[in-house]
């Protein structure tokens, strides 16, 4: 069940999920129980012409639980997207307003308002409770909910590993529809989120990415906090419990010898130092 960091403020981005988000403090792995992403505020930006999306994490509550909260860009290769707030009934709802001409996806994201791509990112179990009630019916939607809602709601953070490396794959309803396939793949039997790529995009982020910018923005801490945000959740969906737990210590006492460093003296961002420091997880990983 499986799917970067920014010198300075960057700007422009093509990717609608750029992270906005700065963890000030590394988050503890633990195996036995799916976490939720930290608080956090940033922004993850790629250089383009493109206006930036962002992602700021909130707090727990309401449906439970903390994480990603999304906001897209007024337009997106120069086309207006149009209001971003309230909803906007379909075209030819009664009594309802037409959305922007500018909203027409494909897929999944077809059936819901471009408002959904927010909805979905502040709480991504929302899509996972349609989706399921959807298949299932209301009585045999709740077991299977309970079941992936812990898994459903790392989805932005797994978006970003996943999807992070190239800035087109961040619209409105690339977002949906992505979020749409990977709640589909979590009910198919025998399919998985391929976290071993989700992880070697993280080791491997490539310059003038989005999955860059975010990995590599800020000070030591911020850049150990975004690293780990994204580690643990991928760590989570698709590796054994051992394994999980010994790569996140790893990482955790990586990130504090690091702030270390960088507290005595100029480093390089913090994704090299962690290659430089596991060059057997690097070799596995093949970056």
């Amino acid at each position: 069940m499986a799917t970067g960091l920014k010198v300075g403020k960057p700007t422009g981005t093509s990717l609608a999920k750029g992270l906005k988000a700065a963890v000030k403090t590394v988050t503890p792995y633990t195996a036995a129980k799916p976490r939720t992403v930290s608080k956090a505020a940033g922004t993850a930006l790629k250089a383009a012409p493109k206006p930036a999306a962002s992602y700021s994490s909130g707090g727990g509550g309401g449906g439970g639980g903390g994480g990603y909260s999304y906001s897209a860009p007024k337009s997106y290769s120069g086309v207006s997207t149009g209001s971003r707030s309230g909803g906007v009934a379909p075209s030819g709802a009664s009594g309802g307003v037409k959305p922007p001409a500018a909203w027409a996806p494909t897929g999944l994201a077809s059936n819901y308002l471009q408002v959904a791509a927010d909805m979905f990112a502040r709480d991504p179990r929302l899509l996972l409770q349609d989706l399921t009630t959807q298949k299932y019916g209301d009585e045999g939607q709740n077991q299977i909910y309970g079941q992936l809602a812990p898994t459903i709601q790392n989805a932005n953070a797994l978006f970003m590993a996943a999807q992070g490396q190239d800035g087109i794959q961040g619209t409105d309803a690339e977002w949906i529809n992505w979020l749409g396939g990977f709640i589909d793949q979590q009910l198919t039997p025998g399919q998985f989120f391929n976290s071993t790529d989700a992880l070697r995009n993280v080791l491997g982020a490539v310059e003038g990415s989005p999955l860059r910018a975010y990995l590599t923005q800020g000070d030591a801490l911020e850049q150990t906090g975004n690293t780990l945000k994204l580690i643990n959740p991928i760590l989570d969906s698709g590796y054994h419990p051992l394994m999980a737990e010994a790569i996140s210590k790893q990482v955790e006492e990586n990130a504090r010898n690091y702030a270390v460093a960088a507290s005595k003296g100029a480093q390089d961002p913090f994704v090299a130092y962690l290659k430089a420091q596991n060059p057997n997880l690097t070799r596995l990983m093949g970056v």
